[in-house]
């Protein structure tokens, strides 16, 4: 969603998991939202992502999580792939 400000893509998944929580949104609707958010840089909009997918594996029957965590691999893979895991010399913290 590059036309998009960081607080503008916060509120739009905040407000479509909290309008999918009440009830108002299909969850497969929301998922297939966050897809659109593979590339994200903004660690605030991460935080509202990884929060109702942590709220959805808390919910779930057991027997779904490891489709909810491919689902989540697939969400966070681009932006692993291009930070990696080795912290860097300079970056903030």
């Amino acid at each position: 969603m590059p036309d998009l400000a960081a607080i503008e893509r916060f509120n739009l998944v905040n407000d479509a998991w909290a309008v999918t929580v009440a009830g108002l949104m299909a969850l497969g609707d929301y998922l297939e939202l966050t897809a659109r958010f593979r590339g994200e840089r903004d660690r605030n909009v991460w935080s509202v992502l990884f929060a109702s997918f942590g709220a959805l594996n808390r919910l779930i029957d057991p027997a779904h999580r490891p489709r909810l965590a491919a689902l989540v691999r697939d969400r966070v893979a681009p932006v692993f792939g291009e930070l990696g895991w080795t912290p860097r010399t300079g970056g903030t913290s």
